[in-house]
């Protein structure tokens, strides 16, 4: 990622939406049959560990990152990034809220999405 010149931002909004597009925890009864899913078939879970390393490797290279006139600023919203992939790592230790989420998720209207308006 630190080849392409930009801020993070688009890896974080991928992680989230993708844990509501490919199996994680929540989709398994229990951890057994989890764990069997990561050894057996997944190439690329998306798993808290794995989100955890993003995290750390973001934090660590920030000054990679960084972009634009103000440096400190930049440096500054990358740590922020960084921070929040590790929110979002505890998130997935989580099966009870990965469910909540997917099912709010599901159930959902996509106009939900669309700009407010000023009252």
């Amino acid at each position: 990622m630190r080849r392409v010149g930009d801020i993070p931002m688009g890896a974080m909004l991928f992680f989230q939406s993708a844990i509501y597009h490919f199996l994680n925890r929540a989709d398994f009864q229990s951890d057994a049959d989890w764990n069997d899913f990561l050894a057996r078939r997944a190439t690329h879970p998306i798993t808290a560990e794995r989100l955890r390393s993003l995290s750390t490797q973001i934090d660590t290279l920030a000054p990679d990152f960084a972009r634009g006139p103000n440096r400190t600023a930049s440096v500054e919203v990358v740590h922020f990034i960084g921070q929040r992939f590790a929110q979002f790592a505890a998130f997935l230790n989580d099966p009870m809220l990965q469910r909540v989420m997917r099912s709010k998720a599901e159930n959902a209207r996509p106009s939900a999405l669309l700009p407010r308006r000023s009252p």
